[in-house]
């Protein structure tokens, strides 16, 4: 049996399993969506790795079969993994375990939508491709594979789009399905250093930079000062309303110091 669960699709996901196994005090299971996210998490004597998508009913069935009533289930998934999120949350619920929410923090605190420095932040990814189907000139794309198809609705997308994506087989093969490819996919493996953003915009002749609110952690900052050191605009798609957590460290903390507290809350002082 376990006494951790841990839902683990950012990088937070990756170090809060390598600072629990350094704890060695619990046993743990780690779920990754991708045999390529579980290449990325070391197992160890008292860590087990799976791979795998997992319907709300498979997480169920997997808390209750592997933890008893005792058992905490992170959850270190993507802020932008709504129905992942939602599913774990009413996993455990069904399952009677307590949840606990790792999220990373963010960069931008913004809600409009035309920013002083010119900036653009919308609310989905639709609302991006929208935008940006009324401009002209290059625009990068750093949003990851999933969302583009809905770029697709961009008029000359072909051309004016470039697609910055994880360099996994299956990955180039659905982009290029879909009409990106040649020199307008870019399948690299972050985290991405300014200068690297800089050369991208350069080499794209990108007028636009597409991303999400992916926090320090995710390379936000390092977009953020290459697009202004070359000029070139940023579309960002904040975060979905409601979802809060705690940090890694915070998480880390409230275990190993097991002193009556709900794991999941902050201290007094920190509210």
């Amino acid at each position: 049996m376990y006494d951790l669960f841990l839902f683990a699709g950012t990088t937070e996901g990756r170090v809060l399993a390598d600072r629990l196994r350094d704890l060695g005090e619990h046993r743990i299971c780690c779920f990754t969506a991708t045999e390529y996210g579980k290449s990325l998490i070391a197992p160890g004597k008292n860590v087990d790795v799976r791979s795998g998508r997992l319907t709300e009913a498979e997480m169920v069935r997997e808390i209750r079969e592997n933890t008893d009533e005792r058992a905490i289930v992170i959850d270190a998934t993507h802020p932008y993994a709504v129905e992942v999120t939602e599913n774990i949350r009413n996993a455990c619920k069904e399952a009677g375990r307590k949840y606990v929410r790792v999220l990373r923090g963010t960069t931008r605190k913004d809600d409009f939508y035309e920013l002083s420095d010119g900036n653009i932040v919308v609310g989905s990814t639709e609302e991006a491709a929208a935008w940006i189907a009324g401009t002209e000139g290059n625009v990068l794309l750093t949003t990851g594979s999933k969302e583009l198809p809905v770029f697709t609705t961009v008029p000359g997308y072909r051309e004016r789009l470039y697609a910055r994506v994880l360099s996994l087989p299956s990955v180039v093969a659905s982009c290029a399905e879909i009409g990106f490819q040649g020199k307008n996919l870019i399948c690299m493996q972050g985290p991405f250093s300014e200068e690297m953003n800089i050369a991208l915009i350069h080499q794209t002749g990108a007028r636009y930079l597409v991303t999400k609110d992916t926090g320090r952690e995710g390379g936000f900052p390092e977009k953020e000062s290459a697009a202004r050191a070359c000029g070139c605009r940023m579309v960002i798609i904040r975060r979905p309303a409601g979802d809060t957590g705690i940090s890694v460290e915070e998480c880390v903390r409230q275990i190993r110091e097991k002193d009556g507290r709900e794991i999941g809350q902050k201290k007094e002082q920190e509210i």
